[in-house]
């Protein structure tokens, strides 16, 4: 026979390989979406909030849709290894690609938006009204709550991608294809929802701290609609149903807390903690930006592994669930805080209308 051989594959060794290979590709795509997001924040800084969630969320999910139709063709038709050869000729297309579109520096290209760099770099905030200086390349650890929000409401997509076809095979005795299809689903939800959050996001239809609320909030219900209680038998038995309200809920909810995570941390580092918001730490808010995200997302499947052997499946949405809220706590506190703020400032008057009031000449 000229398949593979099983015993070979559950060796120690191949099993180290895998890992290491696994960690290798990963550390690979996350220096390669750092090159993204920096890419979109030099060309299109008008645009970032829209074009970057149509590049992480829209973009990425349909290639994720592909790439496992891909794939699987080029296993069936080709063998074991024609995938990894199709990945090595596509790796080199980007390469040359990248070296020869990726900006060079972090710098925006226009010179409006460099000017505007140049100036927040020089210039760091004042000790005015008894703010206390800070450096410049100094980010607030402030900065890490809307990173937390961000990352306990991820989880949920992560557990979701891993715990739903076990739950309907189980709850609804439907086959596998049949269950498979909803999260095949999650992914086109998901890249409408990108593209949705990113237009509402990028126009500002709703407020930073508002939107991450809805978001988590529909997370929540969603994940809880998901996994209904046998107690609820119109409900549970009929999940296989439901489940395509659920991931609509979800699929729209995370991009939403998503696509403001960024820009709710400028906004905690420039108006919560009165701070200077150079090229340089905007850099390194995107950075923490990708690793809240990714590490939410593969935490809620770890989580999902273990609880699947362990816990209910509703006890586990419900575990969830909470961490969703909490996530939603956390946006809802940051946007509390800021309202407080903004309500303390002094509002600005107007030189003529100071003149007004002495009862002198306006300019």
């Amino acid at each position: 026979s000229s398949g593979i051989n099983a015993e070979w594959l559950l060796r120690p060794g191949f099993s180290v390989i895998s890992v290491a290979v696994r960690v290798f590709t990963g550390m690979l795509s996350y220096l390669w979406c750092m090159c993204l997001v920096e890419g979109v924040r030099c060309w299109l800084p008008d645009h970032f909030q829209l074009v970057n969630s149509l590049v992480f969320g829209t973009a990425g999910y349909i290639g994720y849709a592909i790439g496992s139709f891909v794939g699987t063709f080029c296993y069936e038709l080709l063998g074991f290894h024609a995938p990894y050869l199709v990945i090595g000729v596509y790796c080199i297309i980007v390469l040359i690609f990248s070296c020869m579109i990726l900006p060079r520096d972090r710098n925006p290209i226009s010179s409006f938006h460099r000017l505007q760099e140049e100036k927040s770099v020089s210039t760091c905030t004042s000790s005015e009204d008894g703010l206390e200086v800070f450096p410049c390349d100094e980010l607030s650890p402030l900065v890490g709550l809307p990173i937390l929000g961000q990352t306990l409401v991820n989880i949920a997509g992560g557990y979701m991608v891993v715990v739903t076809v076990p739950f309907l095979m189980e709850c609804c005795e439907v086959s596998a294809t049949q269950a498979s299809s909803i999260v095949t689903a999650y992914s086109v939800v998901l890249a409408a929802g990108y593209f949705f959050a990113g237009v509402i996001s990028q126009h500002q239809l709703l407020s930073r701290g508002t939107q991450a609320i809805i978001g988590g909030l529909l997370v929540t219900l969603g994940l809880l609609l998901m996994y209904p209680s046998p107690t609820l038998p119109v409900l549970y038995y009929n999940s296989h149903y439901v489940g395509y309200l659920a991931i609509m809920l979800v699929g729209l909810g995370d991009p939403f807390v998503v696509s403001v995570t960024i820009s709710s941390m400028e906004a905690v580092q420039t108006d919560l903690c009165k701070r200077s918001l150079s090229a340089k730490q905007r850099s390194k808010i995107s950075s923490l930006w990708l690793m809240g995200w990714l590490f939410g997302y593969y935490f809620g499947m770890f989580l999902a592994g273990v609880f699947l052997d362990t816990v209910p499946f509703q006890l586990g949405a419900w575990i969830v669930a909470t961490a969703s809220l909490a996530g939603v706590g956390v946006f809802a506190a940051t946007k509390l805080v800021e309202v407080c703020m903004k309500r303390r400032q002094p509002e600005k008057v107007a030189p003529e209308e100071v003149m007004a009031v002495k009862g002198l000449p306006g300019i």
